[in-house]
């Protein structure tokens, strides 16, 4: 009896879980069916961020969107010529499983992308939208982003840090805050031939002094660029490819506040000359070239080769003359070897454009430089006006790129291969930047940029900071906060630069008064 009674309730069972299997089967296929069998509008969705046309990365994070369409049910199909997945949800919000969206790139580079999107409302039923169109590039991109992560308010902080960012995942970790460096000003950092293990950062601190901090291969150490020859605290700093040499440039700027144009405020270098450090002996050098005193000389970029440094040089006027300021893309010859200094050459001319030159960046392959170039000036960053153009170094001949909108693009950073570069963008709402990437090919077309994803595709809406200097890089930073924090802490362990004795120092007017930094003044309120 109990053996009878055993099998029934086996049988039973089994009929019951087929029953359920075919439930769920069929309940599926509705759904799909339901998606395809249905009107299909003449229109791509609307949805956020505007991943669409866009080439993608395949080791970029799931780049996760918002349906941007009314509906009460979601379908998308996201789908390459080798994989495919299919996303149902209730919500506007599409979160990609990230196993399943790293199966579809791996196994699809330089295949087509397209994301199907289907909405169902209870009045109208199903609809479905023409498919978004993607593509999936072979080219990896850098697996790692640096950024300064500050507040829209430029005259007070109290919440400033470096950080970096897993492109391949969502993974944020902090550098360093200046939480610990009782509210310094951290700022203008660069790395060595994207290496996370050589970089260098400047500090301003009315308690720490104004060192430059450097991270090179596990040691940390803090330097006192400043000689009699560059007297002011280096700004803006690029690493020559040996590692060795290190370019700043030393500036002294202010801001002020107007009520003329649509901007109302501006940055004005008052004074800046380039100089060379030697990061294993600390010793500076430089050349009259690059320091005359009727010129700025600033953002210091080293060829690929290490043979040129190209900078931006400006007439010296006085700040009610301000918009007359504009800066001319210049390239001098440098010999490591032989320390020894070419010719100089002027290679975009503010005479001829009309227009400003800033943060011009060589690619690593030697082939582009792309730099912006806005109306006056070399504040980039609060200027509307600023755009993206790219050189070709063989012909010379550069353009101005589509990609630009009507804000503010400006500071931007080149992959490792040369086939991406990010850059900062104010487009989507005219305050805040951030970061963007463009995949250029082998013929030098530059793709539509697309947002950094987030796992939020809501999260811009709410994030109000500013993602200032983006930088790519190869790897994780791996020395730790606090080492960086005890070594700019112990100021009595702080190294002074010294000048190279064959340097002449500069002529300067007598009647001028002698350089020195503007006092940097901590915030006491606001970010």
């Amino acid at each position: 009896m109990k053996a009878g009674k055993s099998r029934l309730a086996a049988i039973s069972g089994l009929v019951l879980l087929t029953v359920v299997l075919l439930a769920v089967i069929l309940s599926e296929e509705d759904i799909t069916d339901a998606a395809v069998d249905v009107p299909r509008l003449n229109r791509e969705p609307v949805i956020f961020p505007e991943y669409s046309g866009v080439v993608v990365p395949p080791n970029i994070a799931p780049m996760n969107f918002v349906i941007l369409e009314q509906g009460d049910e979601y379908l998308v199909e996201i789908e390459s010529e080798s994989e495919s997945l299919t996303i149902s949800s209730r919500k506007p919000s599409i979160i990609i499983p990230p196993k399943r969206w790293r199966q579809v790139l791996s196994s699809s580079r330089g295949q087509n992308l397209s994301f199907s999107v289907s909405i169902m409302t209870k009045e109208g039923g199903w609809q479905q939208f023409q498919p978004i169109q993607n593509l999936i590039s072979s080219d990896e991109i850098d697996g790692f982003l640096a950024y300064r992560l500050l507040g829209p308010v430029y005259n007070m902080w109290k919440d400033m840090g470096l950080y970096q960012r897993d492109l391949s995942s969502y993974t944020e970790s902090i550098i360093v805050h200046n939480e610990t460096l009782s509210l310094a000003c951290i700022n203008c950092h660069t790395f060595h031939s994207r290496s996370p293990d050589r970089f260098l950062f400047q500090v301003r601190s009315t308690e720490y002094g104004r060192p430059m901090v450097m991270v090179y291969d596990g040691e940390v150490k803090a330097v006192d660029s400043r000689t009699d020859a560059n007297p002011l605290t280096a700004v803006y700093c690029s690493w020559h490819p040996n590692g060795k040499i290190v370019a700043m440039s030393g500036n002294r700027i202010t801001q002020f506040f107007h009520t003329a144009g649509q901007e109302g405020r501006e940055v004005f270098d008052h004074e800046s000359d380039l100089a060379l450090l030697n990061v294993e002996t600390n010793t500076t050098t430089t050349t009259q070239d690059i320091m005359l005193p009727d010129r700025l000389e600033t953002y210091p970029n080293w060829s690929a080769d290490g043979r040129f440094l190209y900078f931006c040089s400006g007439p010296q006027l006085p700040v009610e003359r301000y918009k007359e300021i504009k800066y001319d893309l210049m390239r001098i010859a440098y010999d490591v070897d032989s320390d020894s200094w070419g010719a100089m050459e002027t290679i975009v001319s503010a005479s001829d454009t009309g227009l400003s030159v800033t943060h011009p960046k060589p690619s690593p392959d030697g082939r582009y430089v792309l730099f912006c170039m806005c109306d006056h000036g070399n504040f980039s960053i609060i200027q509307s006006s600023s755009d993206l153009y790219l050189l070709d170094t063989s012909t010379g001949a550069y353009r101005r790129l589509d990609i630009n909108s009507d804000e503010v693009e400006s500071y931007h950073s080149w992959s490792s291969n040369s086939r991406w570069f990010v850059f900062s963008s104010k487009r989507r709402d005219g305050l805040l930047a951030k970061p963007y990437f463009c995949h250029v090919d082998e013929k030098g077309r530059v793709s539509k940029p697309f947002l950094l994803p987030q796992r939020d595709p809501l999260f811009y809406d709410s994030f109000l900071k500013t993602f200032n200097v983006p930088e790519l890089i190869n790897g994780p930073v791996r020395v730790s906060s606090k080492e960086i924090s005890r070594t700019v802490w112990n100021k009595a362990d702080h190294l002074k630069a010294k000048l190279d004795p064959k340097v002449a120092l500069p002529k300067r007017d007598e009647k001028k008064e002698p350089s020195k930094d503007i006092p940097w003044r901590p915030a006491s309120a606001g970010r």
